[in-house]
């Protein structure tokens, strides 16, 4: 899978614990060797990228099966990367989880519109407490006590 915007990575550690072959990119390169500890510490293994989302092509998507961003559409000027992204992702699927910001709101009601998205609120879990020396797990991208919005451009948009 692919976790864009990764920044400290919690998203790309969260689906590693869970079996799944990570790369994370971000344009700030100064966030990648955080997200690195952070995959240490979670005895996981992610593989990082300075880029944008512009910069995402064919030849990237074609090896993945999922484009994860956590927390990713905070300004307005990263509605159109982020739709351009959804858009080349749709045979990959896209999952995009945001507390719900206004441009959010606009990216998924774009997505709705255009790519056939759904949106809707999704919870996981809370993390189980762990026993005495157990290793943590990572934190799931939402808790029981936060809801987030999640868009999701389902794969069969590739066929039309």
């Amino acid at each position: 899978m692919l976790d864009a915007g990764c920044g400290w990575g919690l998203a790309g550690v969260y689906c590693a614990r869970r079996g799944a072959r990570v790369v994370g990119f971000d344009i700030d390169p100064e966030v990648l060797p955080i997200a690195q500890f952070h995959a240490q510490y979670n005895h996981v293994t992610i593989s990082t990228q300075t880029r944008g989302f512009d910069a995402v092509d064919a030849d990237m998507l074609n090896e993945v099966s999922w484009v994860v961003g956590a927390d990713i559409c905070f300004r307005g000027d990263l509605i159109d990367p982020l739709f351009g992204l959804a858009e080349r992702a749709c045979a990959a699927g896209v999952a995009i989880a945001d507390p719900g910001r206004p441009p959010f709101q606009t990216l998924a009601c774009r997505c709705v519109d255009d790519l056939g998205a759904w949106t809707g609120a999704v919870s996981t879990l809370a993390p189980r407490r762990l026993a005495r020396g157990a290793a943590p797990r990572a934190r799931s991208l939402a808790d029981s006590r936060r809801r987030r919005r999640l868009a999701r451009v389902p794969s069969v948009l590739s066929q039309r």
